[in-house]
């Protein structure tokens, strides 16, 4: 499956992604965007179909200061795009990336409450020095990550992580048995110590002066499709 993979923080090697990207395309004809910081900090791909959310990534804001890959889809799209164009969004594009980059920027959490969809995100903001991870309420689209001493990596899959030398490899009982039980994991837990997933309607930030992760959800089974706030894990 297509995906996105990335890494950021004071100790990250940006020279990792490109082996990242090459664990998530299982065809050669699958397309492959990529971004790295001039200072190294931060590296962000998609590799995606071509023909399926084909704008490039990441997008980038209108000041340039924010950039996002998505893989998937936003359903509502159009009628999100033209409510945010009213309020003096300027595009540069057609993607799903840049959308969901503009409506972020504009309300935060609110905005992805409303999406509807099927996708997993990330969004580096060089002004505030975070990377942000999301995805939509039912977590349709897996993403896992994982937070060592100066740095984050994250991956539609888990052996687009394993390219760092350094990471843990050590397996947890825990998510063994839930993947041979069920066929899939349950909340944060993995195959892996090292490697968490994302849980749905997550948004993860990482917040690279402090080496510091905050995690909350911003939808919960059982609420209102369009209620504001969000709940916290």
């Amino acid at each position: 499956m297509p995906g996105i993979a990335g890494l950021v923080g004071n100790t990250c090697d940006a020279a990792l992604l490109p082996r990242m990207l090459a664990r998530l395309r299982h065809q050669p004809w699958y397309t492959r965007d990529s971004w790295v910081d001039a200072s190294g900090g931060a590296a962000l791909g998609r590799v995606g179909l071509g023909y399926v959310n084909a704008a490039p990534q990441p997008a980038v804001n209108e000041d340039g200061s924010q950039r996002a890959v998505l893989e998937g889809e936003i359903y509502d799209y159009a009628t999100l795009r033209r409510e945010l164009e009213a309020k003096g969004h300027r595009f540069r594009g057609d993607g799903y990336a840049e959308l969901l980059l503009q409506g972020w920027e504009a309300d935060g959490a609110a905005f992805v409450r409303r999406l509807n969809g099927c996708f997993s995100a990330a969004i580096w903001d060089d002004r505030a020095n975070t990377l942000t991870l999301l995805n939509d309420r039912f977590g349709m689209r897996a993403l896992y990550y994982s937070h060592s001493p100066g740095r984050i990596l994250f991956g539609s899959e888990i052996k687009a992580l394993f390219v760092d030398p350094d990471l843990y490899r050590s397996t947890d009982p825990r998510g063994l048995a839930q993947f041979f039980t069920f066929g899939q994991y349950l909340g944060r837990t993995t195959s892996f110590a090292a490697v968490s997933l994302l849980p749905a309607a997550g948004i993860l930030t990482y917040h690279v002066e402090d080496d510091g992760v905050e995690l909350h959800r911003y939808a919960r089974l059982g609420e209102s499709w369009q209620s504001n706030g969000a709940s916290h894990s």
